[in-house]
């Protein structure tokens, strides 16, 4: 079997077919078979996908080797040259690779997975062959390495996949929620993010998720440093408050708001401050001696014209009704 390798290596053609014949049938090295040296092929086998990453072939020589590796026939340490390729054959041959999805998605790494989902893509791409990578995977990787993913994403420009903008990480992340719910709140949350980064991880946060944690409010309305995430957030304010289902829901929402009215200015503190009342926050607000007493005098301007009804938020502010 070492010779018959051996031998083919030199014809791609020859040595497409042979490791396409060994898929499912990789035996045991013993006394009959004979140490064929399944490590070495291993490693053939991975130069060769480098050397022809646009050979179709190279699928079903990453299928015969993947076979041969999950029987646990090479070392484990030859795992790491498999990952390393996968996202070469993914390009070419994706069903191949979710066929192993199992065993590819114990030994891919974080930059592996990042690479294949921000890389070039099949013609013939299929959702499910992707969405069983990515779950597998996400199953398998803890939470650090699943941020990891999602830094190395964001740290390349948005990539369209699967003819959705910025789909590359739309789909770490949707797949990933299936088993962390609270993901995408958690990455909104990371201050390693700059503002463009932190925008686009705001725009897979459902509305229904940001009303259901409104401390993840706090760090994007009181972030001055990163305007357009800011933004994005206020316009949403109002579906996010539709999708409270309850007064105290409505209540803890507008006192996040509230805290961070300081931070605020102009059209942005106007439209909070509406926000407030449309959460049912007025008497909250006008009891907040502590926020109140932060803003200057433009802000209370701003703010009492907000709520020209209220006379004891504008007594409060120490402002003259128009």
């Amino acid at each position: 079997m070492t010779l018959l390798f051996s031998n083919a290596a030199g014809t791609p053609k020859a040595y497409i077919v042979a490791h396409r014949c060994m898929i499912g049938a990789w035996p045991k090295p013993d006394d009959q078979t004979g140490n064929y040296k399944p490590n070495d092929i291993v490693t053939r086998a991975c130069q060769f996908i480098q050397d022809q990453p646009g050979n179709a072939g190279v699928g079903d020589v990453y299928g015969s080797i993947c076979d041969l590796a999950q029987r646990g026939l090479a070392g484990g340490k030859i795992n790491q040259g498999i990952s390393d390729v996968t996202p070469i054959v993914w390009s070419m041959a994706p069903g191949r690779v979710s066929a192993f999805s199992p065993f590819v998605a114990a030994i891919l790494a974080p930059a592996n997975v990042a690479e294949i989902l921000t890389g070039a893509q099949a013609q013939d791409l299929e959702i499910d062959d992707l969405s069983t990578l990515l779950t597998d995977t996400s199953k398998v990787f803890d939470s650090n390495k699943r941020h990891d993913v999602a830094r190395r994403i964001l740290a390349s420009l948005p990539v369209t996949l699967l003819e959705k903008p910025d789909g590359a990480l739309g789909c770490w992340v949707s797949c990933v929620a299936e088993e962390d719910p609270g993901f995408a709140i958690d990455l909104l949350a990371d201050d390693g993010f700059n503002d463009e980064q932190r925008n686009r991880i705001l725009a897979r946060v459902g509305d229904e998720a940001l009303a259901e944690a409104p401390a993840s409010l706090d760090g994007v309305l009181k972030d001055a440093t990163r305007p357009k995430t800011r933004n994005a957030l206020i316009e949403r304010l109002t579906q996010v408050g539709k999708c409270c289902t309850s007064k105290s829901a409505r209540s803890r929402l507008a006192e996040r708001m509230i805290a961070s009215l300081p931070m605020l200015s102009g059209e942005e503190l106007h439209s909070v401050g509406r926000q407030i009342a449309d959460l049912g926050g007025v008497s909250a607000l006008e009891r907040n001696e502590e926020v109140l007493a932060k803003l200057d005098a433009e802000q209370s301007r701003v703010l009492a014209n907000a709520f020209p009804s209220s006379r004891r938020l504008r007594n409060a502010l120490d402002v003259p009704e128009s």
